[in-house]
């Protein structure tokens, strides 16, 4: 039996970033990259120099990331409810 690898909280923070993201189209390989790099980081056993450089491209990567990759609308309650009312007018149900 394969035991289940417990993510580390470099990689739970990226991975919980790109979810908010609406579409990785084009973004794969930054996604992948970044997620990488936070189990790098995760794993520990870094030199300061060498932690410090993966943080700065993890950082990097992310941001290209953020810019590449549309980010999902911010939905509010309200708004719901306000479409639903439309929608219940224009019905007339």
């Amino acid at each position: 039996m394969t035991e289940r690898r417990v993510q580390g909280p470099q990689e739970r923070a990226v991975r919980k970033d790109i979810r908010r993201l609406a579409s990785l189209d084009g973004a794969e390989s930054y996604a992948a990259m970044a997620i990488e790099l936070a189990k790098t980081l995760d794993a520990g056993d870094l030199e300061a120099a060498e932690r410090s450089r993966l943080t700065s491209e993890l950082r990097k990567t992310m941001i290209e990331l953020s810019r590449t990759a549309p980010k999902k609308p911010a939905t509010d309650h309200l708004d719901e409810l306000r479409q639903r009312r439309e929608q219940t007018r224009a019905t007339g149900t």
